[in-house]
């Protein structure tokens, strides 16, 4: 298969949502990192806690997603594309067709 075949055989995965989600795990394990000393210990825990949370969640998440789907979603995760789907498409032409490009 071409490289201009595999391209379009596949869609983005990082929309909005996900980079969002990212951001803010990233963001919360700085938070927790900063609020480390002892006056703020109650704080530095709770961001830590909320990490690992968040953590838990989104590893569950793609487990769960690559069981339903059939497919290696942490493969997708590193190249930013995964394979499209043609019940996409009929379920929403218009946003299945943006998310090709």
């Amino acid at each position: 298969m071409s490289a201009h075949n595999l391209e379009s055989s596949t869609i983005k995965v990082w929309d909005p949502l996900v980079r969002v989600f990212h951001w803010s795990l990233v963001f919360f394990f700085m938070l927790a990192f900063i609020t480390e000393d002892d006056w703020m210990e109650e704080v530095h825990e709770f961001f830590a806690n909320f990490t690992l949370l968040m953590v838990t969640v989104h590893v569950s998440g793609v487990i769960f997603s690559s069981l339903v789907e059939g497919e290696n979603l942490a493969k997708a995760m590193l190249t930013g594309r995964k394979k499209f789907r043609a019940h996409w498409e009929d379920a929403a032409p218009s946003a299945a067709q943006e998310n090709k490009s």
